[in-house]
């Protein structure tokens, strides 16, 4: 199969010294991938942003667990409450490792990252309104929305 051939059929341009894709090496080609010391940084500051910004949201709403939250009237399935934490913290973990991959592969210049980081602060934001401010309507709509969206299947 010649170059043009491959590029016409799926519109990958081809690099001058390989049969590959730009950007892909084929299997003999192949090294094993680099860390480098900014890998780690970046990975280290997504990390330090993503697990503190959970850690002090944590913080300020862990009183309100021990007082209103144990109040609600939750469902049977309801999980234990010490299972929050650690299931936050790997949920956050996750996020940090997402965010460096997302900076790894475009860069801080695509609205992919942008998208990241709004689900990020939006994710932020509803443990303070539901802990601190005790917003139940968002969450009754929601519930109810999911209800009838289930129910309509």
């Amino acid at each position: 199969m010649t170059k043009g051939k491959v590029t016409a059929e799926l519109g990958y341009k081809l690099d001058s010294e390989s049969t590959a894709p730009v950007g892909f090496k084929l299997d003999s080609e192949s090294t094993s991938p680099r860390i480098s010391k900014k890998d780690v940084l970046m990975f280290l500051a997504f990390l330090l942003l993503i697990e503190g910004g959970g850690a002090v949201i944590g913080i300020s709403t862990a009183g309100q667990i021990a007082n209103w939250y144990k109040d609600l009237v939750k469902p049977s399935w309801n999980p234990p409450n010490w299972l929050f934490g650690p299931m936050w913290t790997t949920l956050y973990f996750l996020q940090a490792v997402s965010a460096f991959m997302i900076w790894k592969s475009i860069g801080f210049k695509k609205a992919l990252l942008l998208l990241f980081f709004t689900q990020l602060a939006l994710n932020f934001a509803w443990s303070p309104l539901f802990f601190i401010a005790h917003e139940l309507l968002w969450h009754r709509w929601r519930a109810l929305s999911k209800r009838s969206s289930s129910s309509s299947r």
